[in-house]
């Protein structure tokens, strides 16, 4: 398989100025460079083996649409049991316990990874139900997307096809979404256009005049007087801390006549 490369920016690491090809080669894929493109693909050689051995390990292997077992080219469990039976040590004379307890010490170990042999399939009938099609509803069903290649990567990473056919499935979501925020931008739109009329309306209604500058402000309550603190407080001291002041004489000071008559506190 051959694939033109040349001189760009690796999709996965992001450094530019390096040689790049199609992660698939002539199937197509992101730009990666060399050492990014044998990452990804390694680490796409481990998934499919981890699923291969959930698959090996299961009660039904889904691989070959039969129940789990032993094939003829593995070690089975009775085979395994029959070599521990021949290796034991006390079947074999005293010079060569040493070598039949390490022989079966290392057939032990390997126990756990052994499976039974499979179950031999059972005749079929002699009936006419023989010539009747019949279903395998354990046989797997490989899907067309995405492809063997692409089924234990990411979608970014995916092949020419794959990718546009991801893309294809993706349009509609896309399409819901903008159109989603396209009407709730309007709602917004309009919910701020109806409060700032509003506001201008309150100013409109509520303009009043300051009882004590007489200048016109946009009250906060509707029985505001002042526009200010200011506002209120030197109407304040006009109302009731100025009448409560003694009148002073011609020198600056206070009178006696005011003093005494000042009430006492």
């Amino acid at each position: 398989m051959t694939y033109s490369m040349q001189a760009g920016k690796c999709v996965k690491c992001g450094q530019p100025g390096l040689l790049v090809g199609p992660l698939h080669g002539e199937q197509g894929g992101p730009l990666v460079c060399i050492p990014c493109g044998s990452k990804i693909h390694a680490d796409i050689r481990r998934r499919e083996r981890h699923d291969a051995l959930i698959a090996r390990f299961s009660k039904i292997d889904r691989s070959l649409g039969r129940e789990g077992g032993a094939r003829e080219d593995e070690l089975s469990l009775e085979l395994l049991n029959d070599a521990l039976r021949l290796t034991h040590p006390d079947r074999h004379p005293p010079e060569r316990h040493e070598l039949a307890h390490r022989v079966t010490q290392e057939l032990l170990a390997l126990r756990p990874f052994c499976l039974p042999k499979a179950k031999p399939k059972p005749p079929p009938p002699r009936d006419a139900s023989a010539n009747v099609a019949k279903v395998d509803i354990c046989a797997p069903v490989t899907p067309a997307y995405p492809c063997a290649t692409c089924q234990h990567t990411d979608p970014a990473y995916y092949c020419r096809t794959c990718a546009s056919t991801f893309e294809k499935f993706q349009a509609p979501k896309r399409e819901r979404l903008a159109d989603r925020r396209a009407r709730r931008a309007e709602y917004a739109k309009r919910s701020n256009e109806r409060r700032r009329r509003e506001r201008a309306l309150r100013r409109e209604l509520w303009r009043a005049v300051c009882a004590q500058c007489h200048g016109g402000f946009i009250p906060q309550r509707r029985d505001s007087r002042y526009c200010s603190h200011l506002c209120r407080q030197r109407a304040y001291r006009e109302r009731v801390t100025d009448k409560q002041k003694p009148p002073k004489c011609a020198f600056g000071q206070p009178s006696r006549d005011a003093e005494r008559s000042a009430p006492r506190r």
